[in-house]
């Protein structure tokens, strides 16, 4: 089943995952998606709403606080995300008319942005 979140230049964001600890890239920041930077075979069109077909290359995050130095062709505080990858392997009995037939073993991977909408804040 696919699932998507829209993303949009300007949307306010939350890190959900310790990317690099060092930087202040961690579980918590707040920033502001500046950029998305597409796929090469994507075709889009001039739109309001694009529906993609391939995961974005990476998203350009400014963020409100970092130590990362300013990185070459980006303004400052601005940080390149990438979509992290996560695999699983699930096995499941195959059943028909309650009787086992088999059983199968799969592989998964979850690919999604380390990062979620955050337009409010508590410290709760």
């Amino acid at each position: 089943m696919d699932q998507w979140i829209g993303l949009a230049v300007g949307m306010k964001v939350l890190v959900t995952l310790n990317i690099e600890t060092d930087l202040d890239l961690t579980n918590g920041t707040r920033g502001t998606i500046v950029k998305i930077v597409l796929h090469h075979e994507e075709e889009i069109s001039v739109a309001h709403e694009v529906v993609l077909k391939h995961t974005p290359l990476y998203v350009l995050v400014r963020l409100d606080h970092t130590r990362a130095i300013r990185l070459p062709g980006l303004e400052e505080n601005v940080l390149p995300i990438k979509p992290a990858s996560k695999s699983y392997k699930i096995a499941y009995n195959v059943r028909r008319c309650g009787e086992e037939i088999r059983r199968v073993t799969q592989n998964i991977k979850r690919q999604q942005f380390p990062i979620t909408a955050a337009y409010t804040f508590t410290d709760y």
